[in-house]
């Protein structure tokens, strides 16, 4: 149970079941005329509505708005919608059900009750569905913290914000990370793997010059911006994005690819590139687990940028806000 310490993606998989079976027992009931089918309708839809107010209502969790990208309180703000109406919905089509039985079934009644349901039915699945994007995409514990942190090593998955600032780390494996920044009124949302040095030489030897590299471990590198940006003077539209670079000895190759979701860079097309742009690697203090920024823009610049920093290197990616 420690898992769930807050029981609401437990809870909401009844009002999901219940408002689905009677949504599909009101349809089928327009062909039945036997009335212990109907008041099991009815008490589906009381329990489907009681369960939905129950998890939606009562053991809902938040978030901490300020600390999540503009993509996750979207999505979030969408859940929140849809529990709302699969309560409302749900609460009309336990009504109209009652009202129906008394009135003898009457067709019109019988209708409005048969969308009230599917219309509730339709509203849990979709909020279920925000959900579990939240948790498994972007992260977002079922208690309602942002990033849950825990020692490396846990069982659970963990994202961490700060990949160096990790107690007890003494994984030698990659570990998940998130940076999230504001460049301007643009939001800007990184997810990675971040490797440890380990004494490791690391340019040119573990990492290769002059090939496509993910720019992390494990899956592909994605940035997301939540508004038009401007990176080498192409506009690059809302949306995510995988970043992969080419390390060099003088200049690196930063490219941003449509493809953000594979692994590594194996699949990997320079026809999915939207931009490439040259840059010269920084001296750095040591970073011994790859980590990435957000820069805002200084004084009233419109251009800030995406940086990475790893052993003693450190590259960044300059990033226009669009007006």
């Amino acid at each position: 149970m420690e898992d769930f310490p807050n029981y609401h993606p437990m809870i909401v998989h009844f009002p999901i079941v219940l408002l689905l079976l009677a949504a599909v027992m009101q349809l089928a009931g327009f062909f039945v005329k036997n009335k212990g089918f109907h008041y099991t309708i009815l008490a589906l839809a009381v329990l489907g509505y009681a369960s939905a107010y129950f998890a939606a209502a009562w053991r809902h969790p938040q978030i901490e708005r300020e600390a999540v990208s503009a993509a996750v309180l979207a999505i979030f703000d969408e859940h929140q919608l849809y529990a709302r109406w699969s309560v409302y919905l749900g609460g009309a089509g336990a009504v109209l059900k009652g009202i129906e039985l008394y009135f003898r079934q009457r067709f019109f009644l019988a209708a409005l009750t048969a969308l009230a349901l599917l219309g509730a039915a339709a509203a849990v699945a979709i909020s279920g569905h925000h959900g579990a994007e939240l948790v498994h995409k972007y992260g977002v514990g079922p208690k309602g913290e942002f990033l849950k942190k825990k020692p490396v090593g846990a069982a659970q998955a963990v994202v961490y914000d700060n990949p160096n600032a990790v107690e007890n780390d003494t994984t030698p494996k990659s570990i998940k990370a998130m940076t999230v920044g504001k460049i301007g009124a643009v939001t800007v949302t990184i997810q990675y793997s971040s490797p440890k040095v380990r004494g490791r030489a690391i340019w040119g030897d573990l990492v290769p010059f002059e090939k496509v590299w993910v720019t992390g471990a494990n899956n592909a590198t994605s940035i997301e911006f939540d508004r038009a940006v401007e990176v080498a003077g192409t506009v690059i539209p809302a949306g995510k994005y995988a970043f992969f670079t080419i390390p060099g000895k003088e200049t690196w190759t930063l490219i941003l690819n449509k493809n953000w979701e594979q692994h590594l860079a194996d699949k990997y097309d320079p026809k999915d590139d939207v931009v490439r742009t040259e840059v010269k690697p920084e001296p750095a203090p040591h970073t011994e687990r790859l980590q990435y920024f957000v820069d805002s823009p200084m004084g009233d610049a419109a251009e800030g940028g995406v940086s990475m920093a790893w052993e003693t290197l450190k590259i960044r990616m300059a990033v226009k806000v669009k007006f």
